[in-house]
């Protein structure tokens, strides 16, 4: 649960990525017209303000006031943030979050689908979940975060042995019998063949997790 003033802090860093991101739109343009290795410009931009890669874009296509928001549109979406600041279960609205709006293209429905968002205290989870429901899968962007990989073999195997854990938590809690009133989808709602291809899936990583603690245990004892 988010307090006011947690609420109020995350306005103003919102405001103040927005002014980063014009700021770095407009070094970009004027750099970039006057050279021919936009991919240089970009890292010396990186550097200069000590932001990751990713950071860089998401701030750029934030105060893009034709993909992202513009003045007035920023404007809008603080103020939605603070008319729920006297409510304790209210959403902080980070950079995150702003990533997820800005995939929905079409302006008007991205202000319904924010208003709707902040309105119920969404999380990080919940808005995945509803922008997929109602825009589509979105396809991994190739210029977007990478995923980290450990630079040694026993971190990445308890990188697999968490993910393995984390997957099979969540289809326990799908598989299992829930009361009626509950509103959480259950395997059973799934069409067959999904739900064929789930169980699957689990037994592999039964294996899988399996082997991973064998392989864990082995390298302990060298």
């Amino acid at each position: 649960m988010a307090t006011r003033q947690e609420v109020r802090a995350a306005v103003e860093e919102l405001r103040r990525f927005h002014k980063l991101g014009i700021a770095i739109l407009k070094e970009y343009g004027r750099r970039a017209a006057a050279s021919n290795d936009e991919t240089s410009v970009m890292d010396e931009i990186r550097d200069r303000y000590e932001l990751k890669a990713h950071h860089v874009r998401a701030v750029r296509r934030f105060a893009d006031p034709k993909r992202g928001y513009s003045k007035p549109e920023l404007d809008e979406l603080c103020k939605l943030c603070l008319s729920k600041d006297d409510n304790p279960s209210s959403l902080v609205v980070g950079l995150t979050l702003v990533r997820h709006l800005l995939t929905i293209k079409d302006k008007p429905a991205r202000r319904r689908f924010q208003a709707e968002m902040i309105k119920h205290g969404w999380t990080h989870t919940r808005t995945e979940a509803e922008l997929t429901r109602r825009f589509g899968f979105r396809r991994h962007r190739s210029g977007g975060r990478r995923p980290y990989i450990p630079d040694d073999v026993d971190a990445a195997i308890l990188q697999i042995n968490d993910m393995v854990t984390a997957w099979r938590r969540w289809f326990d809690r799908l598989s299992e019998d829930r009361a009626l009133e509950s509103k959480e989808v259950r395997l059973s709602d799934l069409a067959p063949e999904l739900q064929s291809a789930l169980g699957k899936v689990d037994r592999a990583l039964k294996l899988l997790d399996v082997t991973v603690k064998n392989v864990g245990r082995s390298n302990q004892s060298r």
